[in-house]
């Protein structure tokens, strides 16, 4: 089990001497008698470090356990002659009141007698070995894993409120601190009562006066050990302490601050006019995690409190009498913290949402729709931050097709798209194979059904003509044709062919304005571009290409390419437009190719299969013309017999020497070496 780093936090304070010099920081208590006249009245009150320290701390305690209850322990330690424990990890000890309490009965720090050792070393020394104690938690955590006892991590955070003269002094602290925390460290792997430390973090905290010239410079995060991160942070003292103890817990817990603004509050001074106001409040960063980048960036702003960190900005919504707060699609609800619990908004608001009102908070927007984003009511007495769904709900009903982020459109072909989706819904495999993965093949079908597929009725004109076309669409997507395949798309190509002759196709188009040609033109031109997109898969898929380019009239200037580039629908995917089968494979050399109208399209490859010669002119089958096709293709796969060659009829006899009397060796020189008088045959 990992404990995270901030789970445990030790704080030691220096109860030395000099913790007893004023921050100069002066703060005005007789605001009574300050406009009146005649009357001098006190003078101002600087508070010492010692005491601007103790607040410092009690501000970050409050902020954690208002957020996080008893979830993340806090101990106190003094340091001056020796070490003193103010705080443990027990219950008990993670309240306010008892803190308090306890600052109380230890008092002021007392001026150093001539021989003390009054060092932050032994507070530091005893912060190790608190760590080195675990919680109950941590002890039950660790009873249930003594089989897996190296999955239990032991992570802490040790934060040391001093004052420093010298970097040499800071130098000294940080080297006797680390070889004191490596000692104690190696003691505990030995021990039962103790858990070795992971990971910590020692951040040393040196404040100096108001106003004054820091003697010791800051110095980011750096690896002392391999389980040891020391960093320095340099502030002044007073109320620079307390924000920069605020910033730290923001860091460290993950907090973000959410400021509340335009909240209307009466005036105290005139109950009839009322002004906006501004409160920032404190929770975990989850409450945000709905939010997009955008607009999360959008409404983010340097706080006005704590400085250098940054709030993000929800504007207030005046609550509804009529509205429901529980009916609210609620993602998440997150403790909150005031930054400044003290302010008079701050006090304001917290009672209104005590009273058990509610309020809605909307992202800043300079133009549409408010988004509400978030809600801020209260549960048993704890204020809360609830995260809403910015979403659609799954309560609501869905959105209609038509409403897009493009605009409204109204001619999807819903009808058609969910034909497709039926066709191509996976289901479990019950059939194994070694050759092709289930999914491979339904990725394969999905691809070859969507090579042309037009989302829209005004982008086709040929899927408007399904009655006059089928079964041309469902017979490209098959693997392999038959003959009588291609003969069924070729009376479908004479279809339309008939249907143009009739001057119908304005009446299947969505473009009714268009004159004859442009109809034509459209039909044409997306009926190649379907046939090309398949006419890779097969030759006879080739075939039908080549049927459709001899059929398309003369004079159509549009072509697939064209319409493909006005539709935007060209991308990175595989071009289908170009077969692998070229469209010149049925074309004689003779110049028919010339003779046929032609698309735009870039020019095919030349075929392995030119000079094979089809003619289509007659009353021939497609059977026919596939035959003739094939057999000349066979009669160029291989060299001819040169007996045949030289003959008549292309036929030719065989072993006329035999005939003739000659013997098949006498042509053999007998005195070659190795060849021997053979006997008469």
């Amino acid at each position: 089990m990992v404990y995270p780093q901030n789970y445990k936090t030790v704080f030691v304070f220096d109860h030395g001497p000099k913790m007893l010099s004023p921050s100069d920081e002066e703060y005005e208590y007789d605001v009574a008698n300050k406009n009146r006249p005649n009357i001098i009245p006190l003078a101002a009150l600087s508070k010492s470090h010692w005491t601007c320290s103790i607040e410092a701390g009690l501000e970050f305690c409050r902020i954690i356990y208002d957020i996080f209850g008893r979830k993340k322990l806090i101990s106190f330690l003094a340091s001056d002659t020796i070490a003193q424990q103010l705080t443990g990890w027990a219950d008990d000890h993670q309240d306010l009141e008892y803190i308090q309490r306890v600052f109380g009965s230890l008092g002021l720090p007392r001026k150093a007698g001539r021989f003390d050792d009054v060092s932050i070393l032994h507070g530091l020394y005893a912060a190790t070995a608190q760590l080195l104690t675990p919680s109950q938690c941590q002890v039950n955590a660790r009873l249930t894993l003594l089989d897996n006892a190296d999955s239990f991590q032991n992570n802490g955070r040790i934060i040391c409120v001093t004052v420093a003269r010298s970097e040499n002094q800071v130098s000294d602290i940080i080297d006797k601190f680390v070889n004191d925390f490596e000692m104690k460290n190696r003691e505990a792997l030995c021990s039962d009562e103790c858990i070795p430390i992971t990971n910590c973090e020692l951040v040393l905290v040196l404040i100096h006066p108001v106003g004054s010239t820091p003697k010791v410079l800051p110095k980011d995060s750096w690896m002392a050990t391999s389980n040891l991160t020391v960093t320095v942070i340099v502030t002044e003292s007073g109320r620079n302490l307390a924000n920069r103890m605020v910033a730290l817990a923001v860091d460290y817990f993950n907090l973000v601050i959410t400021s509340v603004t335009g909240i209307p509050m009466k005036e105290e001074q005139n109950a009839n006019s009322s002004a906006s106001y501004d409160v920032e409040l404190l929770h975990s960063d989850e409450a945000h995690s709905e939010m997009s980048v955008e607009l999360a960036d959008g409404c983010r702003a340097p706080s006005q409190e704590i400085s250098g960190v940054e709030s993000v900005t929800l504007k207030w919504c005046t609550p509804k009498s009529s509205s429901n707060t529980d009916i609210q699609l609620c993602v998440g609800a997150y403790p909150i913290s005031p930054v400044d619990a003290n302010s008079r908004p701050s006090l304001c608001l917290t009672n209104f949402l005590l009273s058990g009102r509610s309020v809605m908070l909307e992202q800043p927007r300079r133009s549409g729709v408010k988004v509400l984003s978030h809600m801020l009511t209260s549960h048993g007495g704890q204020i809360y931050i609830h995260q809403l769904s910015t979403s659609r709900s799954i309560l609501d009903d869905p959105p209609s097709i038509s409403e897009g982020v493009g605009g409204r459109v109204t001619d999807y072909r819903i009808q058609n798209f969910g034909e497709l989706i039926k066709k191509h819904a996976l289901k479990p495999s019950t059939q194994t194979s070694a050759d092709r993965v289930p999914i491979e093949g339904a990725e394969s079908s999905l691809e070859r059904h969507t090579r042309h597929w037009p989302l829209t009725i005004s982008d086709t004109m040929i899927y408007n003509l399904q009655s006059h076309i089928d079964p041309l669409p469902e017979l490209l997507l098959k693997d392999n044709l038959t003959a009588e395949d291609v003969e069924h798309c070729r009376s479908a190509i004479f279809r339309l062919i008939t249907l143009e002759s009739q001057n119908l196709l304005g009446a299947y188009s969505a473009h009714k304005g268009k004159k004859k040609e442009e109809h034509s033109r459209m039909m044409w031109s997306e009926l190649e571009l379907l046939v090309r997109a398949h006419s890779s898969t097969s030759p006879h898929h080739a075939l039908i290409l080549e049927i459709l380019l001899n059929c398309r009239p003369a004079g159509l200037e549009d072509s697939a390419a064209n319409m493909k580039k006005r539709r935007g629908t060209s991308d990175s995917r595989t071009d289908y437009s170009q077969p692998s089968t070229p469209s010149s494979e049925l074309l004689s050399e003779t110049g028919r190719a010339k003779s046929l109208p032609r698309s735009d399209s870039p020019l095919p490859k030349k075929s392995k299969y030119a000079g094979i010669t089809l003619d289509f002119k007659g009353n021939k089958s497609v059977l026919s013309l596939w035959t003739e096709r094939m057999n000349q293709v066979n009669n160029n796969r291989h060299a001819e017999f040169s007996g045949r060659a030289h003959s008549t009829s292309n036929k030719v006899k065989l072993y006329q020497k035999l005939e003739e009397g000659i013997h098949y060796m006498d042509d053999v020189d007998e005195t070659t070496p190795g060849v021997k008088n053979c006997p008469d045959h």
